[in-house]
């Protein structure tokens, strides 16, 4: 039943992409995505996906050794980063994207540590007409800040974050105004420390992977 099920939305999909969307001048495209090794400063605090997203998690460290106690971290995240984009010429859209990240770790001894992150910036995207599917190239790039705290600290340690990236993928049209895309790329992440910074230290991430989400696109 459940391979039934599975083959009859892979045919409806491909149905569907029959009736392609169209990547016209004056087109509106709204989107969200999600990384898989597309978001490298996530390893700085706690993996997960980039789009819209709430979680609560629990984090346990556990020994057979008698001298141990088991000890148990709460993390709770809230990830959003749409992006819109106005199609400028046929088959070239030009946009912006908006990253916002916000992690609490919470300890067994009541202390508490922050992450929040703030990160916008330009993209481009160029769809290659076909008659199913719509190959697309794209670059991206982002600018912000990230801030660390920890209970007892007097302020945060705050850094600002550079990052490039780009890729090529494939977007599959369901409909005249939907499409669900799936991009390889990759993605270079700078955390620069913004104080006390006169060599400038600088943590520096590249990494490869993929991207995928879904696409609307408004107007005729």
């Amino acid at each position: 039943m459940k391979k039934t099920t599975f083959y009859t939305f892979i045919v409806m999909l491909l149905y569907c992409g029959m009736l392609q969307a169209q990547t016209t001048k004056g087109r509106i495209m709204l989107g969200v995505s999600s990384n898989i090794g597309l978001s490298p400063e996530t390893s700085l605090v706690q993996p997960g996906v980039d789009f819209v997203s709430m979680g609560f998690s629990t984090v346990k460290y556990k020994s057979d050794a008698e001298s141990y106690a088991d000890d148990q971290n709460n993390v709770s995240a809230i990830k959003f980063a749409p992006r819109i984009g106005y199609m400028i010429i046929d088959n070239l859209a030009l946009g912006m994207d908006l990253n916002l990240s916000f992690t609490t770790l919470k300890y067994d001894d009541d202390d508490k540590t922050t992450f929040n992150s703030y990160r916008f910036g330009p993209f481009a995207r160029y769809y290659f007409t076909t008659p199913k599917v719509l190959p697309y190239v794209e670059m991206s790039a982002s600018f912000g800040t990230m801030s660390h705290d920890w209970s007892g600290w007097d302020e945060p340690d705050k850094y600002s974050t550079t990052s490039f990236g780009g890729g090529a993928g494939l977007a599959i049209p369901v409909g005249n105004h939907l499409t669900f895309d799936l991009m390889a790329g990759y993605h270079s992440f700078v955390l620069k420390d913004k104080a006390d910074n006169s060599e400038n230290h600088r943590t520096v991430i590249g990494t490869l992977g993929f991207k995928f989400g879904c696409t609307l696109l408004l107007g005729k």
